[in-house]
């Protein structure tokens, strides 16, 4: 929609699909709230407030992937391996978080694993933008109408200096903060 109507008509057209949503969401009866006497606007309902250990944990473990996803683009495809090991673990991830919660907050307990990934996600991608030199963008035609793309210029060295100090640095958080962490704190 974007190359056929521009950015402010699929502004538009977001804002519009937010609004039906929203009042969809109005509509739907729910007969059981649990905690009972919690508002429908709260915290406890997107995030384990037991599980921030671990949830910071998984932040920096999907900060690797994150970092190495722009690598795809300039032709190196260690990412999609880092990508594979972020799913591969965010299985037990799920059950440390499910261990950690209470009853009836399984739903908060994965709502908060896959809030954390994709948090890791995003400033991985953040921390490789600000690590390369510089992009300019390039058109797909001599006559400049087609795809725009970006090619960065990155230094691949510096990025797999940091991609090895968060293998590091997580894999230290793992098994000096979170593990003993899940230990004292599981419910199951």
């Amino acid at each position: 929609m974007f190359q056929l109507k521009g950015f402010s008509m699929t502004a538009y057209f977001s804002i519009l699909c937010s609004i039906f949503s929203i009042l969809f969401a109005l509509r739907v009866y729910v007969a059981f709230r649990a905690p009972i006497g919690v508002g429908y606007c709260n915290l406890d309902r997107f995030l384990l407030l037991r599980g921030w250990l671990p949830a910071l944990n998984l932040v920096l473990i999907a900060f690797i992937p994150g970092i190495a996803l722009l690598l795809i683009k300039q032709g190196d495809y260690a990412a999609l391996f880092f990508l594979v090991v972020l799913v591969v673990l965010t299985i037990p991830f799920t059950k440390i978080f499910v261990k950690l919660s209470q009853h009836c907050q399984r739903g908060t307990a994965n709502t908060t694993c896959h809030l954390a990934t994709e948090a890791g996600i995003l400033i991985g991608l953040a921390v490789c933008c600000f690590l390369s030199d510089h992009g300019e963008m390039y058109s797909e035609f001599a006559d400049g109408t087609g795809i725009a793309d970006i090619y960065l210029y990155t230094d691949f060295q510096l990025i797999y200096k940091v991609i090895g100090i968060g293998i590091l640095v997580a894999l230290a958080f793992f098994f000096l903060l979170t593990y003993p962490y899940y230990k004292r704190k599981k419910v199951r």
